[in-house]
């Protein structure tokens, strides 16, 4: 089973190198896919550090086009809520996995 994540490791890095290479023809919405594909895949190979930064990535991207004013295909508008919420979700559960908990004042 670990072979076929190292595979597929491979293959999401060796698609998201490829299409930052295009410069002037980077779709967000595709690099938030493919960067959430492979944050996943690193935290099941707990490889921590990587899928921090892949989820860190993606939420400022994500944070990026909410902020933008550009009429963009690629606004969260534009695409299926669903879509959004689940990268969101996605990232949210990974940067801020831990909550704290105020206790009370003792009396």
């Amino acid at each position: 089973m670990k072979k076929l994540f190292v595979r597929s490791r491979q293959l999401y890095e060796l698609a998201l190198k490829m299409h930052l290479e295009l410069e002037d023809d980077i779709d967000p919405l595709f690099t938030l896919a493919l960067t959430n594909n492979l944050g996943l895949i690193y935290r099941t190979m707990n490889e921590k550090v990587r899928s921090t930064i892949c989820f860190q990535n993606m939420f400022s991207t994500m944070m990026y086009l909410l902020d933008s004013n550009q009429e963009d295909t690629s606004t969260p508008q534009s695409i299926h809520m669903e879509i959004w919420d689940g990268f969101l979700s996605n990232a949210m559960n990974i940067l801020h996995k831990h909550t704290y908990e105020v206790a009370a004042a003792a009396a």
